[in-house]
């Protein structure tokens, strides 16, 4: 029985491993101050080297587009996982936007599933401003509350497993 226990388990993480390559997942967040932006390079690269080689910041994303709004909801309609990361010191006007977008777009429905949002917390106060705090409530984006940026770098692949987890069931009906 441990044999064919062992066998399940091998080809289960195999379909799935194989799975995280394809996935299209990219990082939303603050570039400024620095520190933010080595954040989000941080998390691109914890994720790469958990598989899931296809993560990008949007400004890895290449497009025709020269608007970096625009650029950002190309970004938003192209992945499969969007990721926003909002934090006590980041400059947070443009992933507020992208929020923004990826709630009250008709072409995102779909999306707002496979989509996290990551709250970092300093005595009990939330980063997200109150009225994107209410938009994310109000469509059921989920949240993912983190004290410290190590705190974050240790759960992001736990998050975004369950994410794919959630998105190869629905794509391709795998368990």
């Amino acid at each position: 029985m441990d044999d064919e226990w062992e066998e399940f388990k091998k080809k289960y993480t195999h379909r799935l491993d194989s799975i995280k390559p394809t996935l299209k997942i990219t990082i939303y967040g603050s570039y400024y101050p620095e520190e933010d932006l080595q954040l989000l390079e941080d998390l691109k690269k914890a994720l790469v080297n958990d598989g899931y080689s296809n993560t990008v910041l949007v400004r890895d994303r290449k497009t025709s587009a020269d608007d970096p709004l625009e650029i950002s909801q190309e970004c938003m309609l192209f992945s499969d996982i969007n990721l926003f990361v909002f934090t006590r010191t980041g400059k947070r006007y443009g992933v507020i936007d992208e929020l923004s977008f990826i709630t009250s777009d008709v072409r995102m429905i779909d999306k707002i599933e496979f989509s996290m949002v990551f709250d970092q917390k300093l005595n009990d106060r939330s980063s997200i401003p109150d009225l994107s705090s209410s938009r994310v409530r109000r469509y059921g984006v989920q949240v993912r509350t983190f004290r410290s940026v190590e705190k974050l770098k240790n759960t992001i692949q736990l998050d975004v497993y369950w994410l794919m987890r959630k998105f190869t069931r629905q794509r391709y009906g795998l368990q």
